[in-house]
């Protein structure tokens, strides 16, 4: 456990080999991938997208942008949220585990999803 964990009051673990990025993009169109990372440059712009990402498809884009939110640190994360034309379904699901234990106290201290 990290120094953050140790004094957390809850710890929510995702699933293995799973980043909280795959799940915010997970079931999002190409499209609304394209428009996230547009916006995202536009909202911070040294944001390092490769050019061209606006033609990529499927996991090729997924990757550009999974990569493009391990690029930077800071606020990064919240800024491609609010990007968001849509949540995808798994992205959802998440919120509303996250808003489930910010209103309710575990008696483990620990959630998976």
């Amino acid at each position: 456990m990290t120094e953050a964990a140790d004094v957390a009051d809850v710890t929510l673990h995702l699933p293995l080999r799973t980043g909280i990025e795959r799940i915010l993009i997970r079931g999002l169109t190409d499209e609304d991938l394209v428009a996230t990372l547009a916006a995202l440059d536009e909202a911070i712009p040294d944001v390092r997208l490769p050019t061209g990402y606006e033609v990529r498809t499927g996991r090729d884009l997924e990757r550009i942008a999974i990569d493009a939110l391990h690029d930077k640190s800071g606020a990064v994360h919240a800024a491609f949220v609010r990007a968001l034309p849509v949540l995808g379904p798994n992205s959802i699901l998440l919120v509303r585990r996250i808003h489930q234990l910010a209103t309710a106290r575990t008696e483990m201290g620990i959630v998976a999803l």
